[in-house]
């Protein structure tokens, strides 16, 4: 028990710990991902439309639960939710392990349990490293987090998609049913994350937000960023992989390869201190691979893609997150880290469904085989308007924190001078 309050009272063990949890949720997205959403494809034999269908459905979930979950979220239940998402990762493997051949409804409730875990993991967790985080090093400790989770990127889906074709699916839930009792394990090493237990205002909140030229920018550029690259895409990438190749360890050996693209694009980036730089490097190469791709939609050029997207699109990634957790530290927003949350949420959701909705649209409207590549090349080009948003973003935040220095340089001025007046008399 010593051991356990040291560690709980130790600031730099619990940004580890983050990491750590994060880490280990990272081995449960890519098997969701990649392997589980690939298993509920071919569940539907194959119904590109259903899968779609599902995709959106499971949005909605998302969405629901989200705002159920911040609405009773507070510092003495904070842990009890954080720690329900293990459990209920282990509830869904144990399903999809006993439901050999799962219907449509099933297949949703699969969709439901998997988001109604997410959301109570990346609910309390986010809280977590927004109070972990300061403006400064939310970058550095992002960009760590990313380049530890991409070794697990690395390694799992190789091992994944081997013991798929080797063995089994069986035995591949059993190990991540496994990795969810870790989880469970290592957050009784996590003091309870601090989340205020006052009640949501999201009214109040929003007429402040809305107000704030920085945080309009930094939604709009965040649901466009889902909407394109770093949602929709991200999502039905594995899928479109597997149409084209039709096996799971060639899936698991081509997403090992992208991880590893992944791990030195942010090895590089750490030698490089303009991050404006990065972020236009990082655009300007995803787009141009998106209009490659809608020239020559060959599964040459669809790796390509791929690889480009991998190595440049998860710099972009890093920029967009961490300005996620610093653009609510401000004197008037920072004690609304609850219904920030539910409202990037919305905005991200809002962005994942209409980047689903023309998918399906190009799917059945252009009577092609390479309709699902031209649309993932055209979503592709809307991260410029992501990369401009987000710039006018971090500008007008930039702006926001000089007026408030300023104001709080002028106020000691005043109560000095204040303070002399008082001795003189």
């Amino acid at each position: 028990m010593k051991i356990i309050e040291e560690i709980q009272n130790n600031t730099k063990a619990q940004k580890n710990i983050l990491i750590i949890l994060k880490l280990l949720k990272k081995i449960m997205v890519i098997f969701s991902n990649i392997f589980l959403n690939v298993y509920i494809f071919k569940s539907l034999n194959g119904d590109f439309n259903l899968y779609l269908c599902g995709l959106i459905v499971a949005i909605i979930f998302a969405e629901i639960f989200s705002f159920i979950i911040f609405l009773f979220l507070s510092k003495k239940n904070s842990m009890i939710i954080y720690r329900a998402s293990f459990i209920l990762d282990a509830l869904l493997i144990v399903l999809v392990l006993l439901i050999k051949t799962p219907t449509l409804p099933i297949i949703f409730m699969f969709y439901a349990l998997q988001e109604l875990s997410n959301c109570c993991f990346y609910g309390p967790h986010e809280i977590g490293e927004m109070k972990a985080t300061n403006h400064k090093d939310s970058s550095k400790f992002l960009m760590t987090s990313t380049m530890m989770s991409s070794v697990i990127g690395i390694v799992s889906p190789f091992l994944n998609g081997l013991i798929i074709d080797k063995i089994s699916y069986a035995l591949l839930f059993v190990i991540i049913g496994c990795v969810a009792i870790i989880m469970l394990v290592v957050s009784l090493f996590l003091k309870s994350i601090e989340v205020s237990s006052r009640k949501l205002r999201l009214k109040q909140f929003c007429k402040i937000a809305f107000k704030k030229k920085h945080m309009i920018s930094y939604y709009f550029s965040f649901m466009t960023f889902r909407f394109s690259v770093g949602g929709t895409i991200y999502i039905i990438l594995p899928v479109l992989l597997y149409m084209k190749t039709n096996s799971e360890f060639t899936l698991g050996i081509y997403s090992s390869i992208f991880a590893a693209l992944t791990i030195l694009s942010l090895l590089i980036c750490m030698f490089v201190k303009n991050k404006k730089i990065l972020m236009y490097t990082s655009i300007i190469f995803i787009c141009l691979s998106c209009i490659a791709l809608s020239i020559w939609s060959i599964f040459c050029m669809f790796i390509i893609f791929n690889a480009i997207y991998y190595s440049f699109g998860k710099i972009y990634e890093n920029e967009i997150y961490s300005t996620r957790l610093n653009v609510i530290k401000t004197n008037e927003l920072s004690d609304f880290k609850k219904e920030h949350h539910i409202i990037y949420d919305i905005f991200a959701n809002s962005g994942y469904i209409l980047g689903y909705l023309l998918i399906m649209l190009f799917y059945n409207v252009i009577a092609s085989a390479n309709a699902l590549t031209l649309s993932v090349a055209i979503l592709g080009l809307v991260m410029l308007v992501s990369l401009y948003c987000l710039i006018k973003a971090q500008k007008y935040y930039n702006l926001e924190i000089e007026k408030e220095e300023k104001f709080e340089i002028e106020k000691g001025k005043d109560n000095t001078s204040f303070d002399k007046d008082v001795q003189k008399q």
